[in-house]
């Protein structure tokens, strides 16, 4: 399972179509229904993530960075892409807006990442 995102230049044009953001292990399946959470930074610094962030996923990534952020002030598109049954790479994207609040939490409605008590707008 790898996770892509778009990067954008300072006019907020892509620079690229995706760029590889996380890469997970080949060994295990996400089943439908389960939650995966990809921390931005690394697994040994667990200890120091809030709770809240350990709570709601059935799995964590760790990205390893030490300083990135999704684009905000563009808005971005995020690709989860896999290998299915048959060896076939498959792919689902989803895009919020730009400037979307400090600290929210994005539920996907449609193909857009929204705020969680937006009525699909911000």
């Amino acid at each position: 399972m790898k996770l892509y995102d778009v990067t954008f230049d300072s006019r907020c044009q892509p620079i690229n179509k995706l760029q590889n953001y996380w890469s997970g292990g080949s060994d295990s399946l996400l089943k439908v229904g389960q939650v995966i959470r990809v921390h931005t930074g690394r697994m040994s610094d667990e200890s120091l993530m809030d709770p809240a962030d350990r709570q709601g996923a059935d799995w964590h990534g760790y990205a390893g960075k030490d300083n990135f952020v999704l684009n905000n002030r563009c808005g971005d598109t995020v690709t989860v892409s896999w290998q299915d049954a048959y060896g076939k790479t498959v792919s689902d994207s989803a895009s919020y807006k730009p400037n979307v609040p400090e600290g929210a939490v994005l539920r996907r409605i449609g193909n857009e990442l929204v705020p969680v008590g937006a009525a699909g707008r911000f």
